[in-house]
């Protein structure tokens, strides 16, 4: 429902498209880091081949600048498991054009083997399910089909460590009200008071799946867990997003 929420809101949203898998057919991904010292390689073929998607996504937005008028100022980046990941490997190199995001269901793998170095404090707003299937909350072991395993970040330490970055001194926790009867609630974790005001949230869906919270159930719970109708991604992440510019 993003488009939903850019009409009523007046914002541009753009999906850019992940490489082939030339084996898989319709399965896209990016190259959002791990690959090496046993880190999962998340994407697969993306990660496995080297596929520049940073140059990609500064080539996108040089080009979106050429058809619609967007201020360069407000551009920010979200996206679901692999395409979760993505938007904290741009948040570490691309922090010049990337103004805030907000992951759903991945941490930051690439900080596992290279250096997670922005030059600016990132605001990130992050949501995920403790009973995530796939990527799971605590970390340890990514074992899916086409060859995706190894070791994946835990949140608590994705989150941990972008605290640090942003250099947040403080930290709030606070339970939200059990609004739907989806087998799921939800912690917000707040870390506050940070460089520039550059906060970084987590949404922790207790009990909640590899899913997009009030979003599709996409396949059944037993695959894929639960999604939470006790928040709606898209209505917070906009929220968040406003309030920052470079």
């Amino acid at each position: 429902c993003m488009n939903n929420l850019a009409e009523r809101e007046g914002f541009i949203v753009v999906y850019p498209s992940g490489t082939e898998n030339p084996t898989a057919d319709e399965v896209r991904t990016w190259n959002a880091g791990g690959g090496r010292q046993s880190y999962a390689c998340i994407s697969g073929y993306a990660c496995e081949n080297g596929i520049d998607d940073v140059s990609y996504i500064k080539a996108l937005l040089d080009d979106l600048d050429w058809i619609v008028n967007i201020d360069k100022r407000k551009v920010y980046a979200t996206g679901i498991s692999n395409g979760a990941a993505m938007p904290h490997r741009l948040a570490c190199e691309t922090a010049d054009r990337i103004t805030a995001i907000a992951p759903i269901s991945f941490g930051n793998q690439y900080s596992t083997v290279d250096n997670c170095i922005p030059t600016r404090e990132v605001p990130i707003i992050e949501f995920h399910g403790t009973a995530d299937p796939f990527a799971t909350y605590e970390g340890g072991v990514f074992n899916l089909p086409l060859g995706l395993s190894g070791k994946i970040i835990s949140i608590p330490t994705t989150m941990a460590d972008w605290a640090t970055r942003n250099g947040c001194s403080t930290s709030s926790t606070i339970e939200l009200a059990d609004v739907s009867d989806d087998d799921t609630t939800v912690t917000k974790i707040s870390f506050n008071n940070c460089r520039n005001n550059a906060d970084v949230v987590l949404y922790r869906i207790n009990n909640g799946g590899h899913t997009w919270p009030d979003g599709q159930q996409y396949a059944p719970p037993l695959s894929i867990g639960n999604t939470t109708r006790d928040i709606n991604a898209n209505e917070l992440m906009w929220e968040f997003f406003q309030r920052y510019s470079l």
